[in-house]
């Protein structure tokens, strides 16, 4: 690892006004970092002022993920338990319930220590690893992977190719917000782990479909 100095080119559109800045990186760094051939990511810190250049990889461990799909469940669970207090049916919320439980919620009344216990955990991790919890939801809750594709981070990457626009040039908190506002999340998260881990030539319709249960019975 070492430190070099880099200057920024600028450059200018048909009308002469600064569109862009260009950098020059020497091909033996490209080689020694083994960047050729692979999806590269520009990430843009405005608050620590950096921006970092990297090949695409896959971020995410079995451990944050069953950690996430925990603190969730804890956030769902305690939302429940504040709606059954200010809610006669929580099976079907009347107008009146849901305005007042909002009015609760939004006040401060009442709090979800759980749900901002995950909103703190999930800030305090990079975007990529955001980004990567987000598009494998969407694999978990679409049932959408290239079973053909070797499990683990080949196949993640090959959705990644089809389906970034969901998260490329988006803000962290917006990606964050993607994921708060998912109450299954942990059965999306959970699907997409199976599905990116099934042996190779998996026919995908043959895996577990999506159990709500769990959610008929929080509710009851």
């Amino acid at each position: 690892m070492k430190i070099e100095s880099i200057r920024l080119s600028p450059k200018r559109g048909g009308n002469g006004y600064l569109s862009s800045y260009s950098i020059s990186i020497g091909r033996k760094e490209i080689e020694a970092c083994q960047l050729i051939d692979k999806r590269i990511i520009k990430c843009v810190d405005e608050e620590n002022q950096k921006i970092t250049i990297s090949a695409k990889q896959y971020c995410l461990t079995p451990d944050l993920i069953q950690t996430i799909c925990q603190m969730k469940r804890a956030s769902t669970k305690e939302h429940q338990l504040i709606t059954n207090k200010y809610c006669a049916d929580p099976h079907c919320i009347s107008m009146a319930d849901g305005a007042a439980l909002w009015n609760t919620l939004h006040s401060g009344k009442e709090v979800n220590l759980s749900e901002q216990s995950l909103m703190t955990f999930l800030s305090k991790l990079p975007i990529e690893t955001i980004a990567d919890l987000v598009l494998l939801m969407y694999m978990g809750r679409e049932f959408d992977a290239d079973m053909n594709q070797e499990p683990g981070e080949k196949r993640f990457l090959e959705f990644y190719d089809r389906y970034n626009d969901m998260v490329l040039g988006r803000e962290k908190d917006e990606l964050i917000q993607i994921l708060m506002e998912k109450t299954p999340l942990p059965i999306y998260l959970e699907s997409g782990v199976r599905i990116l881990n099934a042996p190779r030539g998996t026919c995908i319709n043959d895996l577990p479909c999506l159990d709500w249960s769990e959610f008929r019975d929080n509710q009851s």
